[in-house]
């Protein structure tokens, strides 16, 4: 969309990121694959918490990130996940990752946030959306 975004790279090397709903005055509603592009951030990220605006997080948008412990999912009112490709390979990601999603969250196909963090071994938990 016109007025849309996708967030494809994060340099910074801070251990936790609160991904950003808007960028340049443009809604961020995608996570371009890979896009934890340098290694400090994928050795360092341990909790990310992703906007409300977000939709799709496209080519296992995580992967290679060894440190992550923690990914926040929220949406906003009546939205659907369309995508959430989080990993690729058992060996490119860390283990016991827990996914918190907040009440109304939806993912995609009506799959439930249980079945995503089990492909992962991992854990799905219910939060507040409290930052």
């Amino acid at each position: 969309p016109e007025n849309c975004v996708a967030i494809t790279e994060i340099l910074t090397a801070d251990d936790e990121y609160v991904l950003p709903e808007m960028i340049g005055g443009k809604k961020v509603i995608a996570l371009d694959g890979s896009m934890f592009t340098t290694m400090s951030a994928r050795s360092i990220a341990r909790k990310i918490w992703l906007p409300r605006t977000l939709r799709h997080i496209k080519g296992n948008g995580f992967n290679n990130c060894f440190g992550i412990t923690d990914i926040y999912f929220r949406t906003e009112p009546d939205k659907i996940w369309f995508q959430i490709n989080i990993f690729a390979a058992p060996s490119n990601r860390q283990k016991n990752i827990t996914l918190h999603y907040t009440s109304g969250c939806q993912a995609y196909g009506g799959v439930s946030w249980e079945s995503i963090a089990e492909a992962i071994d991992g854990k799905a938990v219910l939060w507040d959306g409290k930052i």
